[in-house]
Order: C-alpha cells, then sequence, then structure tokens
C-alpha cells in the first residue's frame, strides 16, 4: 500500500505508511508560472503534461514490519 504526499498521519499508521512525497516547492513553481501565463493573456495554450520531482519514503506498508530493538 502506498500514499501520495507524505502527511504526517502516514508515518504513525499502522503499518506505518510508504508514500511518494512530490518537490512541494517545484510545483507550486510551475503552478505560478501557469497561472501567470494565463493571467499575462495565454488562454491558447494546448494541454500538456508536466512532470515534478518526488522521492519515495518506503515504510512498513510495503517493506514489511522493522526488526526488534
Amino acid at each position: 500500500l502506498v500514499g501520495f504526499d507524505d502527511i504526517e498521519d502516514g508515518r504513525y499508521a499502522t503499518p506505518t505508511l510508504t508514500t511518494v512525497k512530490p518537490d512541494k516547492e517545484q510545483v507550486g513553481r510551475v503552478a505560478v508560472e501557469l497561472l501567470a501565463d494565463r493571467l499575462g493573456g495565454d488562454r491558447d495554450t494546448p494541454p500538456r503534461e508536466l512532470f515534478a520531482g518526488h522521492k519515495l519514503s518506503a515504510r512498513e506498508s510495503t517493506l514489511g514490519p522493522a526488526a526488534p530493538g
């Protein structure tokens, strides 16, 4: 089981939740650039796919329980 957004609750779930952690700074920067383009009159831009960096925080939900001790 894998979650998204690395919310804090995932660290305290039982089992702890593996999650994808997006690069929120990069996502925000791209969102502001796209919004500025739209507000600047660029309304004819075709749809496009954008990719942002991310990291996987592997936890018990995919690795199994931690070793005792």
